[in-house]
């Protein structure tokens, strides 16, 4: 199976996100590691993803040192001249035929064309949306696996204490009188 790499049109996304967009105004610098928290979030949660390429219109001399986020997200701003919609379409070219891509981004133009391209399309919220729900499944299953007699806040029930205290006890004379 080919390695997967998800193009992201950065500040389409922060732009279309609500919980996003309102960071853009207060720090730019802010609203970009929103977005690249979410895909570390994203690389720990679910790990389906080889590599993301997180693309900024702007020169990368005020990237603030995001050029490097970390293993697994590289950044990449617009060269003068270039727009991030064409600096997007021209990763797709980079990496070549043997990787399965996924662009994101509401944008009809990148869509379209790396649609073209042979690359997958995922709109900006379904993007946002997905560790919201996986998070939420993840809740879920931890909470029905703790199963009967306990109340899922961490705490065990006082006839479950004091079985286990007496079995422990039990276990501790057993083992000191060897």
């Amino acid at each position: 199976m080919a390695k997967h790499i998800m193009i992201l049109d950065a500040y389409n996304i922060l732009h279309r996100i609500p919980r996003w967009s309102g960071m853009l105004e207060e720090s730019l610098a802010g609203a970009r590691e929103q977005i690249l928290g979410y895909c570390r979030r994203w690389t720990a949660t679910r790990g389906d993803v080889w590599l993301f390429c997180v693309v900024f219109d702007g020169d990368s001399g005020v990237g603030g040192g995001l050029r490097s986020a970390c293993a697994g997200i590289r950044v990449y701003f617009s060269r003068s001249g270039q727009t991030a919609d064409d600096r997007l379409l021209a990763i797709l070219d980079e990496f070549g035929p043997h990787f399965q891509y996924t662009v994101v981004s509401d944008d009809h133009y990148v869509r379209d064309k790396a649609r073209l391209l042979g690359a997958n399309i995922c709109d900006c919220s379904g993007f946002a949306d997905t560790l919201d729900h996986v998070e939420r499944k993840r809740g879920e299953r931890n909470r029905r696996r703790m199963g009967s007699g306990h109340d899922g806040g961490g705490k065990v029930d006082p006839a479950t204490a004091s079985q286990i205290t007496d079995e422990l006890r039990r276990l501790w004379v057993d083992s000191s009188a060897q």
